[in-house]
């Protein structure tokens, strides 16, 4: 059992400490933002992630095995622990590096709270630039110094790969275990001493939280430990690999358009060769989110600054960009000047299964929509609230389960976008949905910005479908 505070009460700080607290240690919470601290207190969890509020409640009424609290704290908190877990958010600049004023603020405090004859396991989890480890690690010794202490401390790098929506599962069954760490003997004892406070995950010595958690068949990663730099190239790596992967499907859904070939039949051949597989290999309207778009800007522009030819991220970006255009372009299309019509747009979230709608291609779309003079009805089961925040424009009625619902987009809507890929869209019948204001030149259309339609059901229900890669399918 360890006495950890975490740094950071977004949603990798705060999966990260329920866990952890799941699996026995003595976990503090801490964030600058009083009313989320003051809402987590009351079990109100900020969080859209699967498994989060009910550990949150368990953890309150101190019936995980060990403790969770909430703190506004760190330097107090840090002073106590024994391991402290930098997450904090590092939002993009202009410049497209990541900004790190909060990781330095964060770190400085981490130091004035540390005390002499104690030992501090320091683990950074934020999304940094190259090199942080090891400027953290001269940070913190030179606060210390200056304050006249000597406490031992270790700075690991240990990036956060979990997925959103999915975060639980992959803290406590991860597919990859990364640590970073400095050179020598102190190198070796931070390694060691991250690898004893990750044991039970490790060793898998404990009960599933919640069933199907558990992947099925899972396999415990082998530990990788290497150096700190290698350790932060390798989530900028992975992340645009990941990125990548989708945008050649999007520039291969062009090339079908053209050709008239079919993109989900020719990327599910493809996919079975083992050595390409299945996995992020579907075009759409684009990927999105906290992470790729930060991740693969901050790599592009960290290349640039030392006079690299970032050709392919380069590429990466700018296919994944022209999504949004070819959205509004294939609605044009079809209905021309949007100026006063009216469009149901479903989905917002930059992804099924979260609340969130930051860096969302849902939410670019809709903004140009409103540009272009239309009225939208958005809807969306999880993430209105967010989007009305990023959006803040008139012309938008929202909608989501409690309010509306599906159905109150739909109605007197002249066109339909699929801007999120929610399973739940996939069960509309189109055939009972009559509130589509026919136009009388051309017949109203669905565009499926993610191809998760059946295009022969929006046809026989008397649409028109435009998907992506997949031609266009009239009545």
């Amino acid at each position: 059992m360890a006495r950890v505070a975490i740094v950071g009460a977004g949603y990798v700080g705060l999966t990260y400490g329920l866990a952890h607290a799941y699996m026995g240690d003595d976990v503090v919470v801490v964030d600058k933002d009083r009313g989320k601290v003051d809402q987590l207190r009351q079990g109100i969890c900020p969080v859209s992630e699967k498994g989060l509020p009910e550990l949150l409640e368990r953890g309150l009424r101190g019936e995980l095995e060990g403790s969770i609290f909430f703190s506004t704290d760190t330097r107090l908190r840090s002073r106590d622990a024994e391991v402290i877990v930098l997450a904090v958010w590092t939002p993009e600049l202009p410049s497209g590096l990541s900004d790190m004023s909060q990781v330095y603020a964060a770190a400085k405090e981490i130091a004035e709270g540390m005390i002499d004859g104690r030992e501090y396991l320091i683990l950074d989890k934020c999304t940094v630039h190259v090199g942080t480890a090891r400027a953290l690690d001269a940070f913190v010794a030179d606060a210390l110094k200056a304050d006249g202490k000597s406490p031992e401390f270790h700075v690991v790098a240990n990036p956060c790969f979990t997925d959103a929506g999915n975060a639980l599962q992959d803290v406590l069954y991860p597919m990859r275990y990364f640590v970073g760490v400095g050179p020598g003997q102190k190198g070796l004892v931070a390694a060691e001493l991250s690898r004893a406070f990750h044991s039970r995950v490790l060793g898998q010595t404990f009960d599933e939280p919640i069933e199907g958690l558990k992947p099925k068949g899972y396999v415990v990663p082998p530990v990788q430990e290497t150096t700190w730099e290698n350790c932060e190239v390798m989530k900028q790596v992975a992340n645009t690999f990941q990125a990548m992967r989708i945008s050649f499907a999007q520039e291969v859904a062009e090339y079908c358009e053209v050709m008239g070939a079919d993109v989900e039949t020719v990327m599910d051949a493809a996919g079975l060769d083992p050595r390409i597989g299945q996995l992020f290999n579907r075009p759409g309207v684009g990927w999105g989110g906290p992470c790729l778009p930060k991740d693969t800007h901050a790599f592009l522009t960290e290349g640039e600054q030392l006079f690299l030819d970032m050709d392919i991220t380069y590429a990466i970006r700018k296919v994944n960009d022209r999504q949004r255009e070819r959205a509004i372009l294939k609605l044009v299309k079809h209905m021309g000047c949007l100026n006063g019509r009216t469009i149901a747009v479903l989905g917002l979230a930059f992804k099924a299964g979260v609340a969130d709608a930051r860096f969302s291609p849902a939410v670019d779309v809709v903004r140009k929509l409103v540009e272009l003079g239309a009225w939208v009805q958005a809807y969306d089961p999880m993430a209105v609230t967010s989007a009305a925040d990023v959006l803040q424009l008139p012309r938008i009625t929202y909608f989501d389960r409690e309010v509306g619902g599906i159905q109150g987009a739909l109605r007197g809507a002249e066109a339909v976008m699929v801007l999120t890929d929610w399973p739940e869209f996939t069960g509309i019948d189109w055939k009972e949905l009559n509130r589509l204001r026919h136009d009388s030149d051309r017949k109203p259309v669905v565009v499926d910005g993610r191809n998760i339609l059946n295009p022969t059901n929006v046809k026989e229900a008397g649409l028109k479908y435009i998907g992506w890669g997949r031609g266009e399918v009239s009545p």
